[in-house]
């Protein structure tokens, strides 16, 4: 799980960097890069509350249906609080700089805010690699303390026992997981492109916005698929 959204950052840092040595070298590919960059960091930090909110759901229901002490959800919880404050600044700031990129041509006031509001997009997202690698990190060593104290499937003469019925929920919880992490990217990286392209007055090719828009709508579709497989299971 962490080592996923470090990967996953890694890359975010790698845009983030072009975007900015391109704006400040005034480079043509600027605002590709930049589009790019804020699309890979949006969607980084969403990754983050998508895993986060699967693993927290298993648990949680893994908890209740063995019987486990309570002490991993308040665990769970406390791993939240140190978490999401961080995933959200990163992806809220880095939104607002392509958002506002699409304004910088306007007037030399407009270009100081894009140029401000990356250059805290890149600090905010550099803290919260940091942050996100040590909770993500203390939420897996957590799950597979949980896995260890799960007790084995006992089969009775009459049947399944509460064990073996709580594996069958996994299927339905990964289900929703999956589902949630592939809507929240999806959902936010077409918001991150429209609004750069409406806020840039059709700073997009057509082409290029077209292509984009239906692969971003179809995760879309797809994230609300598996939502609603995961709740019918």
């Amino acid at each position: 799980m962490h080592l996923a959204i470090s990967a996953l950052n890694a890359w975010s840092f790698a845009f983030l960097t072009a975007a900015l040595a391109s704006g400040f070298f005034k480079s043509s590919w600027h605002v590709t890069l930049g589009l790019l960059a804020s699309i890979i960091a949006v969607m980084a930090q969403s990754a983050v509350f998508a895993l986060f909110i699967g693993a927290a759901k298993t648990l949680k229901e893994t908890v209740a249906v063995y019987r486990l002490p309570h002490t991993f959800i308040s665990r769970t919880s406390e791993i939240y609080f140190r978490l999401f404050p961080w995933a959200t600044a990163g992806a809220l700031v880095t939104a607002a700089a392509a958002i506002f990129g699409g304004l910088a041509h306007r007037s030399p006031a407009q270009r100081w805010i894009h140029g401000t509001l990356a250059l805290a997009a890149y600090a905010t997202n550099v803290a919260a690699a940091i942050a996100e690698h040590r909770q993500l990190r203390r939420m897996h060593d957590l799950l597979a303390e949980m896995a260890a104290a799960t007790p084995a499937v006992v089969e009775t003469a009459g049947g399944a026992t509460p064990e073996a019925a709580g594996r069958e929920i996994a299927p339905g919880l990964q289900a929703r997981a999956r589902g949630k992490a592939i809507l929240t990217l999806s959902a936010l990286g077409l918001v991150t492109l429209l609004g750069y392209h409406f806020l840039a007055g059709g700073g997009l090719p057509p082409l290029v916005l077209v292509l984009a828009g239906l692969a971003l709508a179809v995760c879309v579709g797809v994230g609300l698929y598996f939502v609603a497989s995961g709740r019918g299971g």
